[in-house]
């Protein structure tokens, strides 16, 4: 009894001594090491909840994915109809969503439009066109892209009305949409060129004149006739090379001839033109380089002949024999320079 009366004496004099050494700065550091503990665990926690609620989302679309595939399926067979399947309510229905989306970016033909169809029937498309008028940025841009993937026309009153909305991404999203689908409402499209240069946007820009290339084909050429400005018109330059956009190459040949003629000139700019030229030659094309490999300007003679010796390599050697011994190592390094760009024009 005595030695536990002893300990309870020590263990209360160890307790009276812990405390008198609780200060105030101790205290706080007490606190925060408890602080810190509580955050580190509730991070993991949410970490672990956050992962398992993927995984569970992600095992919800594939079942719906395997689900209405077969459904597209079996109404392009006509071995059942889809407007027979009831509407997916709840999570479901926001789940399945981006899985028809997925569906129209990947089908063709009539599964693809089936695939719209269902899009349309179940009303995610109305959805699409409020929130472009009337949610915040995030949702709005996520759904001008659903509504781009979609391109169905009953959207183009609602895009319409986007064309001089005040954030840049959504008046340039419903611009390519525009183009393809609604030409005559497409306000100021020279402006809007010049103002995605003004931005350094030529990303942006090479999708809409792209868009513009395979929906309004009348329209680009007569658009590349405009672009004066040399980033814009190299942008059209670009497109023409890597489509392979015959139709302008008279265009082509006339800037370029206009081009060399200026005192100064960009040599970026020069090479595009030769690139496009060289991506389906003809009997004219030949003449031209073969007569701009005689050039009074060095760099003019050499992208000649790199671009003539691209088209006719069978030449190889009259050109090389053409110039002079210093100017070989110049013009060999030249075409390896010339076929890189060539590459990257044509396969991006």
């Amino acid at each position: 009894m005595g030695r536990d009366h002893h300990g309870f004496r020590s263990r209360d004099f160890l307790f009276v001594l812990f405390l008198k050494s609780l200060t105030a700065e101790n205290l706080f550091y007490i606190f925060v090491i408890i602080l810190q503990l509580l955050v580190v665990l509730v991070f993991g926690l949410t970490t672990r909840l956050s992962r398992f609620k993927r995984r569970a989302i992600k095992k919800q679309q594939s079942e719906l994915m395997t689900k209405w595939s077969q459904i597209i399926v079996d109404s392009d067979l006509g071995i059942s109809s889809y407007d027979k399947v009831s509407c997916p309510q709840g999570e479901e229905y926001i789940l399945l969503q981006p899985v028809l989306i997925d569906f129209i970016k990947s089908l063709g033909g009539t599964s693809r439009t089936t695939a719209i169809e269902i899009y349309k029937k179940l009303g995610y498309l109305d959805n699409d066109h409020y929130a472009i008028e009337y949610e915040r940025f995030e949702k709005r841009i996520a759904a001008l892209s659903r509504i781009e993937t979609v391109q169905d026309k009953s959207s183009i009153p609602f895009v319409r009305k986007l064309q001089n909305d005040e954030n840049y991404y959504i008046r340039f999203a419903a611009l390519r949409f525009l183009v393809k689908n609604d030409w005559d409402s497409v306000q100021g499209f020279e402006q809007r060129l010049n103002e995605l240069g003004r931005k350094k946007q030529y990303d942006t820009m090479f999708e809409v004149i792209c868009n513009l290339a395979f929906y309004q084909k009348s329209i680009f050429e007569r658009a590349l006739t405009h672009a004066d400005h040399p980033e814009t018109k190299r942008v059209f330059l670009k497109v023409v090379a890597q489509y392979k956009m015959t139709g302008s190459l008279p265009y082509v040949r006339e800037s370029l001839e206009q081009l060399i003629q200026q005192a100064k000139f960009d040599t970026g700019l020069l090479k595009m033109h030769l690139l496009c030229l060289t991506t389906a030659a003809d009997a004219e094309t030949e003449e031209l380089f073969k007569k701009l490999s005689k050039h009074s300007k060095q760099e003019v003679r050499y992208l000649a002949q790199c671009s003539l010796f691209v088209i006719r390599p069978d030449l190889k050697k009259e050109i090389l024999s053409s110039v002079g011994e210093e100017d070989k190592a110049g013009l060999q390094q030249a075409f390896e320079n010339f076929a890189t760009s060539l590459g990257k024009v044509i396969y991006g």
